[in-house]
C-alpha cells in the first residue's frame, strides 16, 4: 500500500511541476516505538502509520525569497490533494511559516488515502531536509530527549 501510495504521489508531482524541476519522495510505515512515543510519552494524536517526505531542490537564491518556500510546498500539497480519492484529514501544518523553536522548517499535509489509511505528507527544501536531519533542528535528538530549548 505504501509502494502504491509513493508511486502515484511522485506520478502526480512530476506531471504537475516544470521539466526541470528536481525532488525526491521517500516513504516508510511508522514503528510501533514510534506510535508509543508519540501517543503516551508526548501526548499527542499517532494515528499515521504510513508517512512519505518529498524534498524539493530549490535554487538557493530562490529559497532566500519570503513565502516562496512556503508556496511551493503547498503547491506540492495541493496537487497530492488532486490525486483520485485522497482527501485532507486534519487541516496542515505549516512549520515554514511558523519554525518550530528548535528551527525546523516542513510543510505537512494529513490524508485519508482511499484505503481508509492515514498518510502524513512532510514536503520541504533540500536546505531545510538537512537541517532537519544534521543541523540545529535534528530530529534524533528532538525524539530522543537530546535537544533543550533555550
Amino acid at each position: 500500500e505504501l509502494t502504491e501510495a509513493l508511486t502515484v504521489l511522485e506520478e502526480a508531482i512530476a506531471s504537475q511541476l516544470p521539466p526541470t524541476a528536481v525532488f525526491s519522495v521517500e516513504g516508510r510505515v511508522k514503528s510501533a516505538r514510534s506510535h508509543f512515543q508519540k501517543a503516551f510519552v508526548r501526548q499527542k494524536e499517532a494515528d499515521d502509520l504510513l508517512a512519505a517526505r518529498v524534498v524539493l531542490d530549490i535554487h538557493e537564491a530562490e529559497e532566500l525569497r519570503a513565502g516562496c518556500c512556503s508556496a511551493r510546498c503547498e503547491e506540492v500539497a495541493e496537487l497530492a490533494l488532486g490525486i483520485d480519492g485522497w482527501s485532507e484529514r486534519l487541516p496542515p501544518k505549516d512549520y515554514i511559516s511558523e519554525p518550530k523553536e528548535n528551527g525546523y522548517q516542513s510543510y505537512h499535509q494529513r490524508l485519508l488515502l482511499p484505503t481508509g489509511k492515514h498518510f502524513e505528507l512532510q514536503i520541504r527544501t533540500r536546505c531545510m531536509h538537512e537541517h532537519a536531519e544534521s543541523g540545529g533542528a535534528n530530529h534524533a535528538a528532538y525524539k530522543s530527549g537530546e535537544y533543550r530549548r533555550g
